[in-house]
């Protein structure tokens, strides 16, 4: 004869406490995305959850750019009190579809939860909790104190993903695939966090997925990308070629040479000086278009939409860069700022500068403005 007082822990099924719609659209409306307590468990409580319209469309692994791919993230309390833990317990469960109770009344719990949690909601964000850290990050001439809190939720989502990559990785290692094949399944190191103490539920009820950790070596800093960040933002210097600039000063003290130290004025030697100055500003124009082929190889590491911050005014290097940026004064702009840096170039100690009286200036201006059209 069968033991029916047999408990459900003996039978291996956990009881399933009866809770009506309210119940969990009570408990609901007070889970959050972030919490402190998975920073310090005798932290004050504070958490925030995120409104439904809250994602972020970029490439990284968090919260808000998930929600933009459709992954609903699961929340958490900040304060087990009463039945807390059984609700968010249950409320996962159903979630999840995790569950053997009615269909018709399971739809009803989670209508009212998802009702619940559709919305943003914060608590205990007034003041910063002693046992909380801040970082200062620099906001104009400012900076702005940022709390980081940790996402019980988002651990889970991560560890989901780990979960079904070591299984691919076990098949993969079973099957009898070439190993090039195989070798699309890293295998990734894990470690344990001893996040919650002794009591880890006080944390709340995704702690212990908060406890798995991925292990990774540090990032290696990818010089490439530095450098289209640095154009990105601030543009790129305006550098006269070496080269091209000696091969411009020797032609002069050629012409002055033979010519009783003065450069005729005919035409044959101002076509010469022309194209040696032309020469230059095409090796300007070159740069900017090296600048911008980086930019664009580097395109979906950048941030925003355009190829230039907006941080970056300067409007004859915006143009040097990307031709589209060139309004219809930029050609004569570029002249004058080329001009301007030819003018003050030095050749080192023992040659410092050309001396140029400003008709000079404006006629090689004008050459690097032809170039530029």
């Amino acid at each position: 004869m069968t033991d029916v007082s047999k408990t459900s822990k003996e039978s291996g099924k956990e009881d399933w406490k009866p809770f009506t719609s309210s119940d969990y659209r009570d408990v609901a409306q007070k889970l959050v995305h972030f919490s402190a307590k998975g920073v310090n468990s005798n932290a004050s409580a504070c958490g925030i959850r995120l409104d439904s319209g809250a994602g972020l469309r970029l490439p990284y692994v968090s919260v808000r750019c998930l929600m933009t791919r459709g992954r609903t993230i699961d929340t958490d309390y900040t304060k087990n009190t009463g039945n807390t833990a059984t609700v968010v317990k249950q409320i996962h469960k159903l979630a999840s579809g995790e569950h053997d109770q009615d269909t018709r009344e399971a739809q009803s719990h989670l209508a009212a939860i998802a009702h619940a949690l559709s919305t943003g909601y914060q608590e205990g964000t007034d003041s910063v909790s002693p046992r909380l850290r801040q970082l200062l990050l620099p906001r104009g001439v400012d900076y702005v104190a940022i709390s980081p809190l940790p996402s019980g939720g988002l651990s889970r989502e991560i560890n989901r993903r780990v979960q079904a990559h070591l299984e691919a990785l076990k098949n993969a290692e079973q099957s009898e695939r070439e190993p090039e094949v195989r070798s699309g399944f890293p295998r990734w190191s894990l470690s344990r966090l001893g996040i919650g103490g002794a009591n880890p539920q006080n944390v709340g009820a995704l702690v212990r997925d908060m406890q798995t950790a991925l292990l990774f070596d540090a990032p290696k800093e990818n010089p490439e990308i530095r450098a289209a960040y640095a154009i990105h933002y601030k543009g790129i210097r305006l550098g006269l070629p070496r080269q091209s600039m000696a091969a411009w000063r020797d032609w002069r003290e050629k012409a002055k040479a033979e010519n009783g130290g003065r450069i005729p004025t005919d035409m044959a030697h101002r076509d010469a000086e022309c194209a040696l100055i032309k020469a230059i500003g095409r090796a300007v124009l070159n740069q900017g278009a090296k600048a911008l082929r980086r930019l664009g190889e580097r395109r979906d590491d950048l941030p925003g939409t355009g190829l230039l911050s907006d941080q970056l005014q300067d409007g004859v290097i915006r143009g040097l860069i990307d031709p589209a940026e060139r309004g219809k004064d930029w050609p004569r702009q570029f002249g004058a700022r080329v001009a301007r840096a030819i003018g003050a170039y030095s050749f080192g100690e023992k040659e410092g500068v050309i001396a140029l009286d400003g008709g000079s200036l404006d006629t090689i201006a004008r050459w690097i403005e032809e170039e530029a059209r």
